[in-house]
Formats: C-alpha cells, sequence, structure tokens
C-alpha cells in the first residue's frame, strides 16, 4: 500500500514468531523483510518497544558513506552513539536476524544500515520518533555539509557529545518543568506538539495527552477566561466540523448567501446603455448612437 492508502485500521498485527495476530481490513500480508528486522530486535531488546526503519534519501545517502553519520551537528549529538550493520542484500534470510542484533548492541537506540537507511528504537514510541527525527535532521545537515569538503568540516570532541547527550536524555530534558514540576519522559514534549497539530488539522488522531497545556488557576479550577491561555486544540475549527468536512454553521450561512444573492440579481432591472453601431447598406456609413437593454438569463443546472 502506498503511505496515503494506510489508516490504522489496515495495519497487521503479528507476533515475534511471524504469526499473524489481526490481518487488519486488508486481504494483503506482511513484508518479509520489515518483519525480520523488527522481529530480530524486538526479541533482543526486551527495553525497546518501538522500532522505526526508514530510508528517506538524506538517510541513504549518510547510509552509503563510508565516514558514516559525523558528528557536525546538534542533532547528531542528541543520537548518542551510533551502531552500523554492513549490507548483506534484501533482508530475507533468517541468519541475519543474529548478525543484526550483535551489531545493534546492548544499548544503543539508532543504527545505520549500510548503503541501505537507518533504525531508530525506543521504549516508547515517543522515544522512537524524538531518535528518528533528529536522526533524519542529522543526516540531512551532513549531505548539505559535505558540499564543502570533508576537510572543512568541523567535528564535535567526544566530551561535547556525551554533554549534549547527557542533558537531552536527563529526566525533563531541556524543558523547566512549569507549573507543578511535571517532567516529561525524551520526546514526550515533542510528539504532543505533533500531535496537538494533526488534530488542528481535523486528522482526529485519538491521542491521549499525558501532560495537556491547560492551566488552572489557584483555586484548582479550570482557567478558560482568556483565549491565549487555552491551547489551539480546544478552538479548532475541525472541531466543529462534521462528518462531511462542512460545519453545520457555515454550510447554512453559505446556502442563505446563495439565495440572497440570486433573489438579488432577479429583482435587478435591466441596466441600459448606449452603444455606437455602424449603418449598414452604405457606401459611407454612419456612427448611430442606440440605447439597448443587457438581457439576463437565468440558468438552471439539476444537481
Amino acid at each position: 500500500m502506498l503511505y496515503n492508502e494506510i489508516s490504522a485500521s489496515s495495519l497487521v498485527k503479528v507476533d515475534l514468531s511471524g504469526q499473524i495476530v489481526d490481518s487488519g481490513s486488508t486481504s494483503l500480508g506482511i513484508n518479509l523483510a520489515g518483519y525480520l528486522l523488527h522481529s530480530a530486535i524486538h526479541g533482543a531488546r526486551p527495553d525497546v518497544r518501538c522500532v522505526i526503519h526508514f530510508h528517506t534519501g538524506p538517510c541513504a545517502a549518510v547510509s552509503s558513506m563510508k565516514a558514516g553519520l559525523l558528528p557536525i551537528s546538534q542533532e547528531a549529538a542528541v543520537l548518542g552513539e551510533i551502531s552500523y550493520h554492513d549490507y548483506e542484500g534484501i533482508l530475507v534470510d533468517d541468519s541475519e536476524r543474529d548478525r543484526i542484533i550483535r551489531s545493534l548492541g546492548p544499548y544503543n537506540k539508532v543504527m545505520v544500515l549500510r548503503n541501505h537507511g537507518v533504525v531508530a528504537c525506543g521504549a516508547t514510541i515517543e522515544e522512537a520518533f524524538h531518535y528518528a527525527f533528529n536522526l533524519h535532521a542529522a543526516c540531512e545537515v551532513q549531505v548539505r555539509a559535505m558540499s564543502a569538503g570533508l576537510d572543512n568540516l568541523i567535528l564535535m570532541d567526544k566530551e561535547v557529545q556525551r554533554k549534549v547527550w547527557a542533558v537531552v536524555n536527563k529526566p525533563g530534558g531541556v524543558d523547566s518543568g512549569g507549573e507543578g514540576k511535571k517532567k516529561w519522559r525524551l520526546g514526550e514534549m515533542e510528539f504532543e506538539g505533533w500531535m496537538r497539530m494533526l488534530d488542528n488539522m481535523g486528522y482526529r488522531t485519538g491521542y491521549i495527552y499525558r501532560n495537556p497545556l491547560l492551566r488552572n488557576d489557584q483555586q484548582g479550577r479550570l482557567r478558560t477566561n482568556q483565549d491565549v491561555e487555552i491551547p489551539p486544540a480546544v478552538s479548532s475549527l475541525a472541531n466543529g466540523l462534521d462528518e462531511d468536512g462542512i460545519g453545520s454553521l457555515l454550510k447554512e450561512y453559505l446556502e442563505r448567501k446563495k439565495g440572497l444573492e440570486k433573489v438579488r440579481w432577479l429583482n435587478t432591472p435591466n441596466a441600459y446603455q448606449k452603444v455606437e453601431l455602424l449603418e449598414t447598406g452604405t457606401s459611407d456609413p454612419k456612427k448611430v448612437t442606440k440605447v439597448c437593454a443587457a438581457l439576463k438569463y437565468l440558468v438552471v443546472v439539476r444537481q
């Protein structure tokens, strides 16, 4: 299926042995190469509950470079240690599972598949997406920077890389905590921002927000008296839309406007204007001014 065809109901659920638990809403099977990669990591790393594999243009380009992913950007530094796995062809050989596990190691969350793509892992979906997002950004920076030549690139010191990784991975990350000092888990704050964006666009993700943005007053009551304190998801136009994508109020307004325009057009008198015409039937025609009415025509289209 194409990406724009996939929905939650079309996903296929399988267990570690490859047995289909839920076939979803389609008659399609699963991708064997994708199953071998994901099941190998899930089976060997109980700390990993989400695996994201992709090979976008920048990531595939970096996977083909001998130097690998270079520490030339902050996005690269937040990834921590990077694992590498050599390309052995399309992943359909079950014997490659053990080599993938050894390449990833017991702790790393990011792996570059040489001449193929990348893998991002996490204990949660939010953490895995955090690594995937920054991994793609780091590869994109490197591809653009390589045009200046490898000798002109400034590589971060190992100690600086460890410092960046430690700051990002501590509880709460770079967020001060705000009221109540809630600590965000890795990638959670950014992921909720992406979900708010999708909900505001009308996608109805159903995502359960762990840390909503609404604030309470000193008495514990919900503060809704100022619009600036309400997140966009609360007042989004998408909340007033029906299943057809047109809100009832907006639909009624458009219908009324259409009717008023039709009545105005029918009740408007004919417009008269002067028109200069040339005489016909003479060798020396003269201009004659006549008064003509601009008639209206009503075209009815049956729906």
